[in-house]
C-alpha cells in the first residue's frame, strides 16, 4: 500500500513523519541540494538503505519510505494493543524487556527520549530541554531558527467537559514562508498530525500537558507547550469570552478567564444580588427588591481512607470556617469525634450532623471578626502576597481560589489566611 504526498521544497534539511494505521512510524530526514537534488540523511530505527526496512529510496525527486507493519495495529494508547505489545508514536509495538544495548538511547517521540540501563531493559522517558526536539538515535537537538522565515509555534483550545478542541494557530512569516509539518503531543500515546484535533480525557477538572511541534519549507522548528485543564460534569464551559462575567443563581458570580473557561463561583457580599452581566447590586430596601436566599448550601465528595480519623475545614463565603474531625470505621460508617467551638450532632452553629456518609456542617455568619488567626488586612505578610500580585486592583479569580484553598489546607500561601482577606480581594474584584 503507497500513499504518496507532493511537497514543494527549497534548499535546505527536511524531516519527514512517516505515519499510517496498522505500520510503526518513522522519522527520516533529507536534504535538498542548490540543485535539487535529494538525498537521504537518516531514519530512524532505520537506515537509508534501499533494500532495508525500514529504509529509504530516493529516485530523482520521488522519495519513498518503508515502514514496517505494525505487529498489532495502530494505537492510542496501550489499552489498544496485545498483550506483551505497547503504543509507541501510534503503533502497537513488543515490548522489550531484554535485550537493548546499555547505553544506547532512542526518541519516543518527537520530544522524549529513553536510554538502555545496564540490566539491559529500557528507562524512563526523558523530555528534551525546551527549544529541543529528539531524532536520531535518541538525540535532543535545538530547535532550528535558520533560513529566512520566522517561525512562531502556538495554539488555542476550547474546552466541553473532558473533551478539549486544538487548533495549531502557528504562523512562519516571511516571503515564499509556510508550516509544512506539525505534530501534537496529547499525552497517553496520543498524537496527531493535523491542524486541528481533539482529545478526550480521562478526567473532569483535571490538568494536562499538550506539547505541539512545527516545522517551515525552510526546515525551521519550533516546540510550544501548555498546560489545559479540563471542564467540570455539566459541561457547558467552552467559549466564553475572556474577563466577562455572568450570574450564577442569586448572589453567584463567575468570571470568563483567559482560557475562555468559567470559574468557580464567587459570592457577591451580605447585603447584595447579582444583577444583568454578573454586577453585584445592593439590594433594595422595599418596592420589589431582591432577598437573597439565606439558605446557602454547597456539596463537596471527598474520597477518605477507612479505620482512620480525620481533620476536615469547610470554608464558604460571609460564614466562619468550621473544624471537625470525624471517624470512617472499616465498614465505612462515619461518627463525629469534635467540632472545634462546637458540639456533634448539633444544628446550632458551629455543629454537624451526619446521615449514613453524608456530613452536613453549620456554619457562623461571618461578623467582620475573621477567623484562622493572622492579623487581618493588616497582616504584613499579607500586604506582600497583595503587591505581589500588583495590587487590589489587579486581583483575579485565581488569586483568590488561592487564598480560599490556603484556608481549607489545600495550598500554602506562606501565611495564615483570614476571612477578611478573601472577602476584601473578592470585593475588588467585582469592583465594590
Amino acid at each position: 500500500m503507497t500513499t504518496t504526498i507532493r511537497k514543494t521544497l527549497s534548499p535546505g534539511t527536511y524531516r519527514i513523519q512517516a505515519s499510517r494505521t496498522g505500520y510503526n512510524q518513522y522519522e527520516a530526514t533529507i536534504r535538498v541540494s542548490s540543485t535539487g537534488s535529494v538525498s537521504c540523511v537518516s531514519v530512524s530505527s532505520g537506515s537509508c538503505s534501499s533494500s532495508s526496512t525500514p529504509g529509504m529510496s530516493i529516485s530523482g525527486r520521488s522519495v519513498t519510505i518503508r515502514m514496517k507493519t505494525a505487529s498489532s495495529g495502530g494505537c492510542t494508547n496501550d489499552s489498544d494493543c496485545s498483550t506483551g505489545y505497547e503504543c509507541f508514536a501510534g503503533a502497537c509495538r513488543k515490548i522489550t524487556t531484554t535485550g537493548c544495548t546499555p547505553g544506547t538511547k532512542e526518541c519516543t517521540d518527537g520530544t522524549h527520549y529513553r536510554t538502555c540501563q545496564s540490566n539491559g531493559t529500557w528507562g524512563r522517558t526523558i523530555r528534551c530541554a525546551t527549544g529541543n526536539h529528539c531524532e536520531g538515535n535518541g538525540r535532543c537537538v535545538k530547535d532550528s531558527t535558520g533560513g529566512s522565515c520566522s517561525l512562531t509555534a502556538n495554539f488555542s483550545y476550547s474546552v466541553n467537559g473532558k473533551t478539549i478542541n486544538f487548533t495549531d494557530t502557528s504562523t512562519s512569516s516571511g516571503s515564499g514562508c509556510s508550516i509544512t509539518t506539525r505534530l501534537w503531543n496529547l499525552g497517553s500515546g496520543m498524537a496527531s498530525q493535523n491542524r486541528t484535533c481533539s482529545r478526550t480525557f480521562p478526567n473532569y477538572n483535571a490538568n494536562y500537558p499538550i506539547i505541539l511541534r512545527v516545522t517551515d519549507n525552510k526546515g525551521n522548528t519550533k516546540t510550544v507547550s501548555k498546560t489545559v485543564r479540563t471542564g467540570s460534569s455539566s459541561g457547558g464551559t467552552t467559549g466564553c469570552t475572556p474577563n466577562t462575567r455572568r450570574c450564577v443563581g442569586n448572589r453567584g458570580v463567575q468570571t470568563c478567564q483567559s482560557n475562555r473557561t468559567w470559574s468557580r463561583t464567587v459570592n457577591c457580599p451580605s447585603g447584595y444580588h447579582c444583577s444583568g452581566a454578573g454586577n453585584c447590586v445592593r439590594d433594595s430596601t422595599g418596592g420589589g427588591g431582591v432577598t437573597p436566599s439565606t439558605d446557602e448550601w454547597e456539596t463537596e465528595s471527598r474520597d477518605l481512607a477507612q479505620n482512620a480519623e480525620h481533620t476536615i475545614r469547610v470554608s464558604h463565603d460571609d460564614y466562619e470556617m468550621i473544624t471537625m474531625r470525624i471517624k470512617i470505621s472499616s465498614s465505612g460508617t462515619v461518627s463525629c469525634k469534635s467540632v472545634t467551638g462546637g458540639n456533634c450532632n448539633s444544628t446550632t452553629p458551629p455543629g454537624i450532623k451526619i446521615s449514613g456518609s453524608t456530613v452536613t456542617a453549620y456554619m457562623k455568619e461571618w461578623t467582620g471578626s475573621g477567623s484562622g488567626g493572622g492579623t487581618g488586612l493588616n497582616d504584613p505578610a499579607y500586604l506582600s502576597w497583595l503587591d505581589s500580585k500588583g495590587g487590589l486592583n489587579n486581583i483575579t479569580t485565581p488569586d483568590i481560589m488561592e487564598l480560599r484553598d490556603s484556608i481549607v489546607g489545600i495550598e500554602d500561601v506562606g501565611f495564615a489566611v483570614v476571612t477578611q482577606q478573601v472577602m476584601q480581594c473578592r470585593d475588588a474584584l467585582l469592583g465594590l
